[in-house]
C-alpha cells in the first residue's frame, strides 16, 4: 500500500477574501455566546458595567474577536474577589463565562460554519 500526499504552494493563494467567509460570522457568533452569560454574571450595581459590554472585531489582527466590558472599573470589579454584590453578579463574570459557555460557543461557531444561518 502507498501513501499519498498532497501539496500546496500557499504563496499562489489569494487570502484577500477571507474577511467575507463565514469564519468572522463565526467567530462573532462566538462572541455574543460569551457575551450573553457575561452580562448575565456581571455585578449589578447601577447597571453601568454591563451597559459597558462589547464585541470589537478590529481587535488583535485577522480572524479575531474581543469580548470585554470598557467601563473604567470593569478589570478591578472582575479580578476582586473578596468583593461582595448584594445586588447580584460575582467576580470573574467574563472568565467564568468563557468557561461555562464552550461547548454553547462550539455549536453557535459550527452553526455558522456547517449550518451556514450565519
Amino acid at each position: 500500500m502507498s501513501d499519498a500526499h498532497l501539496s500546496v504552494d500557499f504563496a499562489a493563494v489569494d487570502f484577500s477574501g477571507l474577511r467575507n467567509l463565514p469564519i468572522e460570522q463565526a467567530l462573532y457568533a462566538g462572541a455574543e455566546v460569551i457575551l450573553d452569560r457575561a452580562v448575565e454574571l456581571v455585578p449589578k450595581e447601577a447597571g453601568d458595567l454591563a451597559a459597558s459590554a462589547f464585541i470589537d472585531e478590529s481587535r488583535g489582527g485577522d480572524s479575531t474577536v474581543a469580548v470585554g466590558f470598557d467601563s473604567v472599573y470593569a478589570a478591578y470589579i472582575h479580578e476582586h474577589l473578596a468583593f461582595r454584590h448584594p445586588h447580584g453578579g460575582q467576580a470573574k463574570y467574563l472568565e467564568a463565562a468563557m468557561i461555562e459557555t464552550k461547548d454553547d460557543v462550539m455549536d453557535a461557531m459550527a452553526e455558522v460554519l456547517v449550518g451556514g444561518t450565519g
